[in-house]
């Protein structure tokens, strides 16, 4: 049995590494990524089995990550190969003024991937679902694919993993916010938000009484991500606010995904919300030690030594 399931979009990065922007001549590195893929590789590590829903390309990305998610120990059984559409990819540099990014993500392996796709007898063997907002915005096959997953979790009592991940060059705001609200109030146990998303959401700069809203509508948490003031969990008894964890960042890429994923990793621990928060913050900032969304997610043996000391 599976702790939980994840529905989404792999997709490459390819990371310039003059330090100049994608406008200078550079050499490049893969790094292997996805808002989903990420949650599951940083849940694994955390010491709970996951599962991947996704398709991936016949060609050599697309190897790359099946090989990885199996060494990891993610199952790959609902994985398809798909022959006509490339695993999805994105290129990007940091420059003094900026950090570009290109996406090649159009057609890609996942965004074809649809409701028939979605395995009931998967689903129901597990304890969580998790799904993002971008996996709703890259294609209405794939929002339809997730909007399936949600139907048959809801179903059998999984607990409903939710991470908005709101991403302007996906989809204009009010479809999102349409999408999003619907996924929260008909389905969502867990949600993980930025304070902008929350003010998305609910219209206003109070994030706090937005997030208590959402709690009234239902949700057992919602976890608004703070940057470097840390995160603030919202449940039906208490409001935790935590500071983040002081560390050298490097990248920030994937610390949302680890974020998300240490949520979920503690609520099936039934962990106290000021230790869930801290939990959280502390899994998010030792990924953001390297370069890419997955080098520097931590096992599980760190995380717990690191804790006592915080």
């Amino acid at each position: 049995m599976l702790d939980a399931i994840s529905i989404g979009e792999p997709l490459v990065g390819i990371y310039g590494v003059s330090g100049k922007g994608l406008q200078a001549e550079t050499d490049f590195r893969r790094v292997l990524g996805g808002d989903t893929s990420n949650f599951s590789l940083a849940l694994t590590k955390l010491g709970h089995p996951t599962g991947y829903v996704t398709r991936l390309g016949a060609d050599p990305f697309g190897e790359a990550y099946l090989a990885m998610w199996q060494e990891a120990g993610v199952d790959t059984s609902q994985v398809k190969i798909d022959r006509l559409h490339p695993t999805g990819l994105y290129f990007t540099a940091a420059s003094d003024q900026s950090h570009d990014f290109v996406y090649y993500r159009r057609g890609s392996a996942a965004s074809h991937l649809a409701g028939h796709d979605i395995d009931e007898d998967y689903i129901r063997n597990a304890k969580v679902l998790h799904v993002s907002g971008i996996s709703q915005a890259i294609s209405e096959s794939c929002q339809q694919a997730v909007l399936e997953g949600l139907e048959f979790a809801k179903r059998h009592g999984l607990l409903i993993s939710y991470d908005f991940n709101f991403r302007p060059a996906l989809w204009d705001a009010v479809q999102a916010r349409k999408v999003a609200l619907h996924t929260i109030g008909e389905f969502a146990t867990i949600v993980c938000l930025t304070k902008d998303e929350i003010g998305l959401l609910g219209g206003g700069n109070d994030y706090l009484e937005i997030a208590r809203g959402f709690v009234r509508q239902g949700v057992d948490l919602v976890a608004v991500k703070l940057g470097a003031r840390g995160c603030h969990l919202i449940n039906k008894t208490q409001s935790v606010l935590a500071p983040a964890y002081p560390i050298e960042v490097v990248d920030t890429v994937g610390a949302g995904d680890a974020f998300a994923a240490a949520i979920v990793a503690g609520t099936l621990e039934s962990m106290p919300p000021r230790r869930l928060a801290y939990f959280a913050n502390l899994v998010a900032a030792l990924t953001c030690r390297g370069t890419g969304p997955v080098q520097m997610q931590p096992q599980r043996e760190e995380v717990n030594t690191l804790l006592k000391t915080v």
